[in-house]
């Protein structure tokens, strides 16, 4: 499980990016050294998905507007978006 941080850094939470970018790289290398196998690595990335972690930014409606400009779709996925896409 990855997110959107493996590419996108989010100033106060370095460290989540940091293990989110380094998730990223270990999927890749890892990727390319059992392909041979034919066998597949996969890492789910979600964008802003609503969570405690970002609640200040989705209750504050102008926070949230400023996030929404962000997402093409125009909405925050719910955690159930998530598990959907793990099954």
């Amino acid at each position: 499980m990855s997110s959107v941080h493996q590419r996108i850094l989010w100033g106060g939470h370095v460290n989540c990016a940091t293990s989110k970018g380094g998730m990223k790289l270990l999927m890749q290398g890892l990727g390319q050294e059992v392909a041979a196998n034919k066998i597949r690595i996969n890492a789910i990335a979600p964008g802003a998905i609503k969570t405690p972690i970002n609640e200040q930014v989705w209750k504050d409606p102008k926070q949230l507007r400023a996030l929404l400009t962000l997402i093409p779709s125009w909405r925050i996925g719910e955690p159930e978006d998530v598990a959907k896409a793990a099954v």
